[in-house]
């Protein structure tokens, strides 16, 4: 076969309805959509690990203001009442 009976053939074959390619046939345009899509839900992915926001799930670790943290050291008892009005006037 020739160039031009190679590029005939070619053309008969795109409409004819195979695909966009002769070698991929109709399957082409699937996995094609396929790709695309698993790209797109690849790339939203990457950025929302990149740029989500770590919330504090764990009431122990979050930052806490020195008066909550100086009554709940009075209330378990781990300082005196005379400890405890000492350091509330301190962080006063």
């Amino acid at each position: 076969m020739d160039q031009t009976g190679l590029l005939q053939h070619i053309a008969h074959l795109h409409h004819e309805g195979t695909g966009w390619c002769p070698s991929t046939g109709t399957w082409g345009w699937f996995w094609m959509f396929i790709g695309t899509v698993a790209l797109i839900v690849i790339t939203i992915l990457i950025i929302y690990l990149l740029f989500k926001e770590d919330g504090v799930k764990n009431t122990k670790t979050a930052l806490r203001r020195p008066e909550d943290i100086i009554d709940e050291r009075y209330a378990r008892g781990e300082i005196s009442t005379k400890e405890y009005r000492e350091k509330k006037k301190e962080i006063r």
